[in-house]
C-alpha cells in the first residue's frame, strides 16, 4: 500500500516513519525547508529516541520526502496532520491549515483515496469542512463519493514510535469503505483498532482524552494548594493517597502547558512549543533578570531562537555566578547530575524534585510545597 502524509511535523514523521517501518511505501510533503534539510541528512528536526536511526534506514527505500506528491504513483490513501489553532485573537478555530493541505493532493485525487484526518480538531470538521472541500475536488464526477476518516493521534512525545504500534487505534469513516480501508491501514501499523460510531464520535474521543489529563494535572494542583493552607506538604499527600490504592492515581503538581503537555523530560522530548518553562522565562527576562538556558534535550538552535538568554551545553558552565536556578523539567539526568560548588549559595528552585544530590543536602525547594522567594 502506498500513502501520502501532508505535514513532516511531530505527528506526521513519526506515523510516516511507523509506516514505513511496517512495509508501506510513504510519501511525505512538508513545506518547511529546515525540516527538508534536516530529512535530506537523515535525522529528524526534533528528538524522539529510536526515530533517527529508523529514517535512515528507510529514507530513500521506502520513505520519501517530497515537495509535490508525483503524479505517476498511485495512492490508496493521504494523511492529514496539520493542525488547527485558534485565530488570532479569536476563540474560532483556523481551518486554513486543513484546507491548505488539501490542495496539495488536488493534482492527483481522483475520489478513491480514503482521506484520513489525525489533527485534533472541534467536533464536526471532518465532516463539515474535510468532506465538502474534497467533493468539491470531485463534482464533476456525480458517482463518486469521497471516503473520509477521523484516526486521531494519541501518542506522547519521546515514546511515539513505540506506542503507535502498541496502542489501540481509534478510527471512523463517512462509509463502510471508508471504515474498511482504514481498517485495512491500521490493522498493519497496531494489534487492534477501536471503531468509532461516527466521525464525530472520534474526534470527541480526541478531545475528552486530552482534556481528561489536562484535568488529572490540574486536580493535583489544587489539591497541592489546599494541602498548603494547611501546612501540609501535598506531594505527602498524593503519594499516601495513591499507595496500595487502585483507585487513586493523583498524578504529581507542577507546571504543565503545550502540545502533549511540553513540560516534561520523562519521556524526553525536545519540544518547546507552548511550553511552560518558557512562559517563566519570558516573564523573568520582563523583570529584568539576565537568564541563561540550559535543557539536556532540547536543541540550541531552538532555544536560541526563544530569545531569552545565553544558552549553554554545560549545566555547571551555566550555574557559575547565578544568584538562583530554576529547575522546569523532570529529565532523568538531573537526578544524577553532580553540581560543582558553583551552585551553593544560590536559591533553588527544583520544581520536579529531581536534583538527588541537592536534595540529599537539604538544599532545594520543591513544588510540593509551592515556594515562591520574594523577589524572584
Amino acid at each position: 500500500m502506498t500513502i501520502g502524509i501532508i505535514g513532516l511535523g511531530f505527528v506526521g514523521l513519526t506515523f510516516a516513519v511507523a509506516a514505513a517501518k511496517q512495509g508501506f511505501i510513504v510519501y511525505g510533503v512538508e513545506k518547511n525547508n529546515y525540516i527538508h534539510k534536516c530529512l535530506s541528512e537523515n535525522r529528524a528536526h526534533f528528538f524522539e529516541p529510536g526515530l533517527d536511526r529508523l529514517i535512515e534506514k528507510h529514507m530513500n527505500h521506502n520513505l520519501f520526502c517530497v515537495g509535490k506528491f508525483p503524479e505517476d504513483v498511485k495512492f490508496d490513501a493521504f494523511v492529514i496532520t496539520v493542525g488547527t489553532p485558534l485565530q488570532e485573537g479569536k476563540k474560532e478555530p483556523d481551518f486554513g491549515y486543513i484546507v491548505s493541505a488539501l490542495d496539495a493532493i488536488k493534482h492527483i485525487y481522483t475520489g478513491a483515496e480514503l482521506i484520513i484526518l489525525r489533527s485534533t480538531v472541534s467536533v464536526g470538521t471532518t465532516r463539515s469542512v474535510v468532506l465538502p472541500t474534497l467533493e468539491k475536488m470531485v463534482e464533476k464526477d456525480n458517482a463518486i463519493v469521497p471516503m473520509v476518516s477521523m484516526c486521531p493521534e494519541r501518542t506522547v512525545e519521546g515514546k511515539a514510535i513505540e506506542e503507535l504500534v502498541t496502542l489501540p487505534q481509534i478510527i471512523s469513516g463517512n462509509s463502510n469503505e471508508a471504515l474498511e480501508k482504514a481498517q485495512g491501514i491500521f490493522r498493519r501499523i497496531t494489534p487492534y483498532v477501536v471503531e468509532a460510531g461516527s466521525l464525530e464520535e472520534a474526534e470527541l474521543v480526541k478531545l475528552y482524552c486530552n482534556v481528561y489529563r489536562d484535568m488529572d494535572f490540574a486536580l493535583a494542583n489544587v489539591l497541592n494548594s489546599a494541602a498548603q493552607t494547611f501546612g501540609i506538604d501535598g506531594k505527602s499527600v498524593i503519594k499516601n493517597a495513591n499507595l496500595g490504592y487502585n483507585r487513586s492515581n493523583i498524578a504529581g503538581p507542577g507546571f504543565v502547558a503545550g502540545p502533549c503537555l511540553a513540560f516534561k523530560g520523562v519521556p524526553e522530548t525536545s519540544d518547546l512549543r507552548g511550553s511552560s518553562s518558557v512562559n517563566i522565562a519570558k516573564k523573568l527576562k520582563k523583570k529584568g533578570y539576565v537568564l541563561r538556558l540550559h535543557d539536556f534535550i532540547a536543541g540550541d538552535k531552538d532555544m536560541r531562537n526563544l530569545g531569552l538568554g545565553e544558552v549553554f551545553h554545560n549545566l555547571n558552565e551555566a550555574c557559575a555566578g547565578i544568584c538562583a536556578m530554576l529547575v522546569l523539567n523532570n529529565c532523568r539526568q538531573y537526578h544524577s547530575f553532580s553540581f560543582s560548588q558553583d551552585i551553593y549559595g544560590a536559591k533553588i528552585l527544583d520544581v520536579w524534585d529531581c536534583c538527588d544530590e541537592l536534595k540529599e543536602k537539604g538544599y532545594t525547594r520543591t513544588i510540593g510545597n509551592m515556594w515562591i522567594e520574594e523577589g524572584l
